[in-house]
């Protein structure tokens, strides 16, 4: 099941991170759908591709909005992040008892868990060399786990979208 927060909730919880775009919450509905539109593929992908659905991992998942819904897909969700303030509430709000959070930088951490799917959405393009992270990530997959990632959809849409809604892209 797909779970959008409504955006009451997460306006309520949005701090002056950049974890959290303010598309998720955009007072406009379809600023708000177009950004909730890669999740959406996201969640349909793995429904579709994943048969074993015991850990996921959400690397770089920011403000945690995915949160709810993985953990409606997996046993046991982890949420990796340097610096996560929204996701702690996301998890209290939504009462997720399988989903853990680590804080943590990506090029410190070794993690001994692993993972049928990891999730990297909108997350890589962030990361001046690349090599560490996708290393990592193919370190904590299974041997017939996935991984699902989406970029920044940047077209004329978008910016035309952040000029509306008065957006400074992070």
């Amino acid at each position: 099941m797909f779970i959008e927060i409504p955006p009451d909730i997460l306006q309520s919880i949005a701090t002056n991170s950049d974890r959290m775009p303010k598309l998720y919450y955009h007072p406009r509905k379809v600023a708000r759908e177009f950004f909730w539109l890669r999740l959406r593929t996201l969640h349909h992908l793995i429904e579709k591709h994943v048969k074993n659905r015991t850990r996921c991992l959400d690397f770089g998942c920011g403000s945690g909005v995915f949160l709810p819904t993985l953990s409606t897909l997996f046993t046991a969700v982890n949420g990796i992040d340097i610096e996560m303030l929204e996701a702690p509430k996301i998890i209290d709000h939504y009462h997720l008892a399988n989903v853990d959070l680590i804080t943590a930088d990506i090029n410190q951490i070794n993690l001994e868990k692993r993972f049928d799917a990891i999730i990297a959405a909108d997350v890589l393009e962030h990361f001046n060399r690349i090599e560490h992270p996708v290393s990592q990530i193919f370190n904590w997959l299974k041997e017939d786990g996935l991984l699902f990632t989406s970029l920044p959809t940047e077209n004329i849409f978008t910016k035309l979208t952040r000029i509306a809604g008065k957006y400074e892209k992070p």
